[in-house]
């Protein structure tokens, strides 16, 4: 039996149709991926080699001479020189012919083996044997039914989801449809028939085409609302004739911009307001100004229709040609009017002082509807101001009874060098890309979230960043001595005011923890882990109602089974942080609620703000993956854990001080069991501290206490010395005593005083160690200095 394995199931060269499929993703002009952003798009190259593995065998490349022990590597390294060749984006012609010609000949010789009847490459390409058909079932962008017509096969493609749908048949379908010229097609780029009428001149002419007309069709339309932008990467060369005088106007586009947008095209009409400024025009006044439009009439312009209202004038005219390919500029003929009647004007009102404003409106006239806009506006102008009854009657009214002229169908059609020209604007702010290899700047896409207050809806996200820029402002100005400290503590609260607008409704600091630090650890999915963890925390405030205006690192929802198993899930921890969160933040006895009840009593308006949890659930989120450091060229990065500093930061507000979250930020550190910190960090550690230890120690000598009390063992002697503590023997115990231990009685001491008292009773006795070492040993971590007389 011949060997009839595919080359799929032999050998491809992965490696170098990896780097190419990399290589491929950084194309962006000409790629069917800019068609529309697949989610699931596979690299062409990658289709390509998969396509033509699995139609060639296996045996085409291997010699047919040469030693037998050697045939099988020499036909993998020929597979592998033809597919890097073949697999190049966008392709080299010559060896995609030679790959078609390889599928084709080995359906060739798969036809006859299974007919009997003798079939060539020649009777499938002219249709008198089939095709190799290529099914794919869920082809989503049509990356695999593309590269299998490249390589001269017939595709079959289906996708459940429409927009797949659709894009298969832009990418499939219509270019082998309408791609090439058809004389026998109506259209509007290709040749002519014999009846005269222009036919189909391939898909890409005529979708060029119509994308043209109706760009055209658009700025017609609102043109000047959008004036050209100048291109950041043109620079301007330096004009051979300078000077300050008006410059003729060219066929092409010339804007010029102060505060209204001027454009002027050679050949073209415009309409033109100008505005008094402080007088009204009395009927003599207006005649003047009148014979001043007119006074160049057919040596620089055509002054169709005109009208002189009291406190503006009303003007239709079309600049004539200086010489072949040069008009008299609108600012020219505008200057000579206004200077000339300023003059005149004063001199017959007896004043002084500016006549005209300084900047007058104009706007090209596209075409003749618009003209008859334009001429009726100006004709009825008086009438409509009800200041006589005809336009005859009106004083300072003038228009052309000759043709009137059509505007150049193109009067925006070319683009001077050195502008762009805008087709939409994206109203909405840009951030720089979070990126460090892009740095592009994009725009920000948000939802604005509104509030109910007197008067209408406002902008919550606003009012609570300026709520929380004026905290940090207050906070850092109070340790500011300098000038320069408190110029530098406002930058950092406007800082913090843009920064959260950004990010409403998530404060800064939650999403530096996911970008900067979760994304340290291995198991962390930047984008579908950060948006199911968020998901949950948002799901579950809303539905325990304790939704706030600001969801911050404190105010996670850790208490939620839901949001801590997301939470510890994502970040690879499942069920080692239960205890840490039962015995010191969420549990029924934990050590920061314990402390936030005893608050609440002492200060009810605390009772909502849970100071210590919210500072205790921070510490949490800051304990997993780590910060790179900065200044290191490594990738190097600190330790887990959060300084004072920033801790305040993320957990201070409106409803919580810098003075009572530092004070609990101290109890905290006396009282939790798994809080550790090393002197400038703050972190939670599945391992007990030496508060849990001592406490551990407390119970298990208690236990024994009582176990020896019943048995005249072991005993726990009590002392109140008021000098220096001694350690004591018991001469009643019956046997020899291992250890003494002495407790001292602790009553009505606070917390911190009650655990250093129970620290100093669990130490074994030993010689030469003092009372005034315990902080030595509470430093060393339970370990036993060395300091013996």
């Amino acid at each position: 039996m011949s060997d009839d394995r595919r080359l799929i199931e032999d050998f491809l060269p992965i490696q170098a149709i990896s780097a190419e499929a990399s290589r491929e993703k950084s194309v962006r002009k000409g790629h069917i991926s800019t068609l529309h952003l697949w989610w699931a798009r596979r690299p062409l190259v990658a289709c390509r080699a998969a396509v033509y593995g699995a139609l060639v065998p296996a045996s085409r490349f291997i010699p047919e001479n040469g030693p037998d022990n050697k045939k099988q590597s020499l036909g993998r390294a020929n597979a592998a020189k033809f597919i890097e060749r073949l697999c190049k984006y966008p392709g080299n012609p010559t060896v995609i012919k030679e790959a078609q010609r390889h599928i084709l000949e080995a359906h060739a010789e798969r036809l006859t083996e299974e007919t009997g009847k003798k079939v060539t490459v020649e009777d499938i390409e002219e249709g008198r044997a089939p095709r190799p058909k290529v099914l794919n079932m869920f082809a989503g962008g049509g990356a695999i039914p593309l590269e299998a017509l490249r390589l001269g096969c017939e595709a079959y493609a289906l996708d459940l989801n429409l927009v797949a749908h659709i894009i298969q048949l832009c990418t499939l379908v219509y270019p082998q449809k309408y791609g090439k010229p058809d004389p026998n097609a109506r259209g509007m780029t290709g040749l002519k028939n014999v009846k005269g009428e222009t036919t189909w001149g391939g898909l890409a002419n005529e979708v060029r085409y119509w994308g043209k007309w109706v760009l055209k069709k658009v700025k017609a339309e609102i043109g000047d609302l959008y004036p050209l932008i100048p291109d950041p990467e043109y620079r301007k060369k330096k004009q051979e004739n300078g000077g300050t005088g008006f410059q003729p106007v060219q066929l092409d586009l010339y804007k010029t911009r102060r505060n209204l947008p001027h454009w002027q095209i050679g050949g073209s009409t415009y309409f033109v307001t100008c505005r008094i400024k402080g007088i009204k025009l009395t009927p003599e006044v207006r005649t003047i100004v009148l014979d001043s439009c007119r006074y160049f009439d057919g040596e620089r312009y055509n002054p169709w229709s005109a009208v002189v209202m009291p406190d503006h004038v009303h003007m239709l005219l079309q600049p004539t040609e200086i010489e072949k390919g040069q008009w008299y500029s609108l600012s020219s003929i505008l200057h000579s009017i206004k200077s000339f009647t300023a003059n005149k004007i004063n001199a017959l009102m007896r004043r002084t002082g500016t006549v005209w404003q300084d900047e007058s409106f104009d706007r090209i006239v596209r075409d003749e509807g618009e003209f008859l806009e334009k001429w009726n506006y100006i004709r009825n102008n008086p009438v409509k101001r009800q200041l006589v009854n005809s336009p005859e009657d009106w004083i300072g009214f003038y228009e052309c009874t000759g043709k009137m002229p059509v505007p150049p169908d193109s009067s925006v059609e070319s683009i001077p060098p050195g502008y762009l020209m805008p087709v939409a604007y994206l109203w909405t702010r840009t951030v720089r890309c979070k990126n460090p290899s892009c740095g592009a700047t994009v725009p920000l896409v948000k939802q604005t979230w509104l509030c109910k207050k007197k008067g209408g809806k406002k902008n919550l996200g606003r009012y609570v960043a300026m709520a929380y820029q004026e905290v940090i402002t207050g906070m850092r100005r109070a340790h500011a001595e300098t000038p320069s400290e408190r110029r530098q503590a406002e930058e950092e609260g406007r800082l913090l005011r843009d920064r959260m607008r950004a990010a409403y409704p998530f404060h800064p600091a939650l999403i530096d923890i996911m970008r900067e630090r979760w994304a340290a650890v291995d198991t962390f999915q930047r984008t579908r882990g950060a948006l199911r963890f968020l998901a949950s925390c948002m799901h579950s405030l809303k539905k325990n109602d304790g939704a706030k205006a600001l969801l911050g690192p404190g105010d996670v929802p850790v208490k939620d089974v839901d949001v801590r198993v997301k939470m510890l899930k994502e970040l690879g921890v499942q069920n080692d942080y239960d205890p840490v969160i039962t015995a010191d933040i969420d549990g029924p006895n934990a050590r920061a609620k314990r402390i936030d009840d005893r608050m609440a009593r002492e200060t009810p308006a605390l009772a909502s703000v849970k100071p210590a949890t919210r500072i205790a659930t921070a510490i949490l989120l800051y304990s997993f993956g780590g910060l790179k450091r900065e200044g290191s060229g490594s990738d190097e990065t600190l330790p887990p854990g959060v300084t004072e500093n920033e801790l305040l930061a993320a957990c201070v507000g409106p409803d919580l001080d810098n003075i009572t979250a530092t004070a609990v930020l101290s109890e905290l550190r006396n009282t939790c069991l798994y809080l550790h910190y090393d002197g400038v960090r703050y972190c939670f550690k599945k391992d007990p501290n030496v508060t849990k230890l001592i406490e551990d120690t407390e119970q298990t000598v208690a236990r024994e206490d009582s176990q020896a009390r019943g048995h005249g063992g072991r005993r726990i002697l009590r002392s109140r010395a008021n000098s220096k503590d001694r350690w004591k023997s018991n001469a009643r115990c019956k046997g020899k005593l291992e250890e003494n231990i002495l407790v001292r009685p602790c009553r009505g001491r606070p917390a911190p005083h009650t655990a250093h008292a129970v620290f100093r009773s669990a130490v074994p006795r030993l010689p030469g160690v003092r009372a005034s070492h315990q902080r030595d040993l509470r430093r060393a971590g339970g370990r036993i200095p060395d300091r013996r007389r």
